[in-house]
């Protein structure tokens, strides 16, 4: 069981497509409802971020400039809890390859 009073750094990845990201709202909303004092970091390619900007349930946007080490290494830094990867790409997964946070795998 987890607690949901604790502060958790969780981490979203979505980098692209317009409507996917939209799709994942609700997804964010669950997941505030849920860990009410978690932080929510979402990451997205620099021409979605006024997209993401629109979610009240992000906390923090982490831009992917098309450069996979330096976006790594910012993510590692921050030490997650819980990686959600709802891109499930090359890139994502590279993203976080040896974080030390649980990678959830959301089922389509």
């Amino acid at each position: 069981m987890i607690n949901s009073d604790k502060q958790l750094k969780i981490l979203v990845i979505r980098l692209s497509s317009f409507g996917d990201i939209i799709l994942t709202f609700p997804f964010l909303k669950r997941l505030k409802d849920t860990f009410p004092n978690s932080l929510v970091y979402y990451v997205t390619k620099s021409f979605y971020q006024n997209l993401v900007e629109l979610s009240p349930h992000i906390d923090k946007i982490i831009i992917y400039n098309d450069d996979l080490y330096f976006t790594r290494g910012l993510i590692r830094k921050i030490k997650f809890d819980y990686v959600f990867d709802l891109h499930k790409n090359f890139k994502s997964y590279f993203l976080t390859l040896f974080n030390k946070g649980r990678n959830t795998d959301i089922r389509r």
